[in-house]
């Protein structure tokens, strides 16, 4: 059974329906934005924060498959900004959905997630540790954490007004991105952390009442105690 078969809330792979022709297979799905493209200016901070649950979701379902992208990026995930119906589809509003698996491996229970080819068949962002012996599972968790990092200095950069990115998140995305895949947390250790993370800081978006270096101060140190929390 393939990926998009997989019937459950936690697959966010994009539907699609696969037409097989003569010479080459048709892949019909919902036309919806690539993250590079959406305008996060006209949506509520929580709508990102939401969208990242929806990724960190989705490659635990996948890697719980056994199944690894290996070419995560801005370009390959895509976000419904208005609910979507087209013959057997249906996509709620401010969904986000992973695309293209031309990269991917699945990699048996128990087989070593090491590949050597990764130069050929690899994704967009470079692996820290080199092109050669790449753990696709950990290098899924730093393309994740570099697809966040490029989406929230959009989100800066050009909504600031929509609210203040707490510097919390930045600190979630510099440990999904570090050099060393052993000091990576692996997919289901980065759900649980942003789940407790997200918990948080919606309850500090309620303390209106901090100055700047106070609230920057208690973002830090939410980060500092998520960490410690899960060993970080």
């Amino acid at each position: 059974m393939e990926l998009k078969d997989l019937r459950s809330k936690q697959n966010h792979s994009i539907p699609a329906e696969l037409v097989d022709c003569s010479n080459t297979i048709v892949v019909i799905m919902p036309f919806l934005m690539v993250i590079e493209s959406v305008t996060w200016w006209q949506f509520p901070l929580n709508v990102l924060f939401e969208s990242m649950s929806n990724l960190i979701e989705g490659l635990k379902f996948m890697h719980g498959q056994h199944i690894a992208h290996v070419d995560i990026h801005t370009t390959n995930a895509v976000f419904s900004e208005n609910n979507v119906v087209a013959g057997d589809f249906k996509i709620p509003r401010f969904k986000t959905f992973y695309i293209d698996f031309g990269s991917s491996r699945y990699i048996p229970p128990g087989a070593d997630p090491v590949i050597q080819d990764y130069e050929e068949r690899g994704g967009h962002y470079d692996p820290p540790q080199g092109l050669n012996d790449v753990d696709v599972f950990a290098y899924d968790v730093f393309a994740l954490g570099s697809l966040f990092k490029d989406m929230i200095e959009h989100a800066g950069r050009y909504s600031p007004h929509r609210g203040h990115i707490p510097r919390s998140v930045s600190l979630f995305t510099e440990k999904l991105t570090c050099d060393q895949d052993i000091h990576r947390p692996n997919i289901r250790q980065t759900q649980a952390v942003w789940t407790e993370l997200h918990r948080r800081i919606k309850l500090q978006s309620n303390r209106v009442w901090l100055s700047h270096e106070q609230r920057l101060a208690a973002e830090i140190h939410s980060w500092e105690q998520v960490a410690k929390l899960f060993r970080l």
